[in-house]
């Protein structure tokens, strides 16, 4: 459970699965539907164990949308470049990846919630 609205997928040369993500998944889909809002950008990572059980998960990158680069779908990684495209923008953003990059304390997901609709930050409700 990534505990964010996973989009399209992209696996790099070493076997990491790069994941373009809707953090907020309904304000994706409102952008989506009826042009209001900002929809935030997020590439998760994953890097899979040597013996194929379980694996690492952290996150790359994590924007608000407020930048201008508006609800990613794809993120790409090629060297120590990460593009990523949405059908919202007219370019492509990329950014340089650090050269190692430290697996985050706590899950990615437990910085995900969308605080907005809730007085409990640890708490998503799905119903609003």
């Amino acid at each position: 459970f990534l505990g964010t609205g996973a989009d399209n997928i992209f696996i790099d040369d070493e076997g990491r699965i790069f994941i373009a993500a809707h953090p907020k998944i309904y304000t994706f889909l409102i952008y989506v539907t009826f042009g209001s809002g900002t929809p935030p950008s997020q590439i998760i990572v994953i890097e899979p164990s040597p013996n194929d059980k379980g694996g690492k998960v952290d996150q790359v990158y994590l924007s608000a949308g407020s930048d201008g680069f508006d609800g990613a779908t794809i993120g790409a990684k090629v060297k120590n470049r990460l593009f990523m495209g949405s059908p919202f923008e007219h370019s492509v953003r990329a950014c340089t990846l650090p050269v190692v990059w430290r697996q985050s304390i706590s899950h990615p997901a437990s910085r995900l919630i969308d605080t907005e609709r809730s007085e409990n930050p640890e708490v998503l409700h799905d119903n609003k």
